[in-house]
């Protein structure tokens, strides 16, 4: 294994009252969780060897592609502010929402986690309902290199 490569992955899918949660080992899915954010803050180690955390970070878009308030942003804005600052001994990372959803819809994007998953990361998340944890497996996969369209090319 290579040392600098952090060997557990946390993605997060921030929200101000409650955050979905993926929880990676050797770039696998293991667990993941729908948390109040409060106790995300807590679960979380402080500081750890060959830990990495991945956190979508809010993004005000211009024009009709904001949903809701731009200003609920900001209080959102401030919980990963505040989880960076709990974390920052920790590798942590901000992700912008474009940056691992592509141009893909909610939809597109679960059936593309799930087909990056194998037969025992499926089990993991057989019956996961909630968009906030599915967005951080995703997030996940994405960080970890596993969430890139698959090319085919002709011969």
């Amino acid at each position: 294994m290579n040392i600098t490569t952090p060997s557990v992955l946390y993605a997060v899918d921030p929200g101000v009252h409650q955050c979905g949660l993926a929880e990676f080992w050797e770039g696998r899915l293991q667990a993941t969780g729908y948390l109040k954010t409060e106790e995300l803050k807590l679960l979380l180690p402080r500081e750890a060897v060959g830990v990495r955390v991945v956190c979508e970070f809010p993004k005000v878009y211009q024009g009709g592609k904001q949903k809701g308030d731009p200003a609920d942003l900001l209080e959102l804005a401030f919980v990963v502010g505040q989880l960076a600052e709990r974390l920052r001994l920790l590798k942590f990372e901000r992700v912008l929402p474009h940056a691992w959803k592509q141009q893909l819809d909610k939809n597109q994007t679960w059936i593309r986690a799930l087909e990056r998953l194998d037969v025992d990361e499926k089990r993991v998340v057989e019956g996961l309902k909630n968009h906030n944890t599915w967005d951080a497996v995703t997030i996940g996969l994405w960080a970890l290199g596993r969430f890139e369209r698959k090319r085919v090319f002709a011969r």
